[in-house]
């Protein structure tokens, strides 16, 4: 669920697209954009500023570690509701790739997935209170991206930037809209070389068959941990 992106903009288009009023140094075009690394985000400052900055993209909590936080479950775990509440970010994406099994074996074929307008995605994330550690928030797919895996990163459209970054705490009506499963028709998808590089990999390449929807996904006997993320 979104474990590698890309972001292929210059930092310097970020800085104008969102608006910024600082750009600290942050990581450039990124092609296989992996957790733990420092990625570009834009997040407010003490002084209520908007900035272009890096954070690190890995949550390290006693129990677990991860890039992901399940939208649905934010508010209800004390590992993530006070920044949920306060500390949110925007983290620049072109796109991003996703893996699903290959029937008959036990490999599996990697997908790049993007806006079916060609927009940048601006995945929602969240913070703690030093700003070392981030973590992007999914939600259940859609109809569409189900085909390949069952959950999708939350991104928020450019009227709602402002509204999300606020630290004052989301409504409950505000986090219905805003964290949600985007809509059918949102993206648009293909297969790529799982070992290329670079803008390699964004290159379609033909398949025998065609994605099979996924089967359903047993539930972990690690249940509870598995809500987090």
């Amino acid at each position: 669920m979104c474990g590698r992106y890309t972001q292929t903009l210059p930092t310097e288009r970020l800085a104008e697209i969102f608006r910024v009023s600082r750009q600290l140094p942050v990581p450039g075009i990124g092609y296989d954009i992996r957790p733990t690394t420092r990625v570009a985000s834009v997040r407010l400052d003490a002084s209520g500023e908007r900035v272009l900055t890096a954070l690190p993209w890995m949550w390290k909590h006693a129990k677990f570690q991860h890039c992901n936080a399940k939208g649905e479950n934010v508010r209800r775990y004390p590992a993530y509701r006070e920044s949920f509440a306060h500390r949110r970010c925007l983290v620049p994406a072109t796109g991003y790739f996703e893996w699903t099994p290959i029937p008959g074996t036990k490999l599996k074929q990697r997908f790049y997935i993007e806006r079916m307008d060609g927009k940048l995605l601006a995945f929602a994330g969240l913070f703690n209170e030093d700003a070392s550690m981030m973590a992007t928030m999914t939600m259940p797919a859609n109809t569409e991206i189900s085909q390949i895996h069952n959950r999708t990163p939350v991104f928020i459209e450019e009227s709602d930037w402002e509204r999300y970054l606020d630290p004052e705490p989301l409504t409950d009506d505000e986090k219905h809209r805003l964290i949600s499963t985007p809509p059918e028709g949102t993206f648009r998808f293909w297969p790529v070389a799982n070992q290329a590089v670079g803008p390699e990999l964004l290159r379609e390449i033909l398949l025998d068959d065609p994605p099979l929807p996924r089967r359903p996904v047993k539930k972990s006997a690690m249940e509870g941990q598995g809500d987090l993320f």
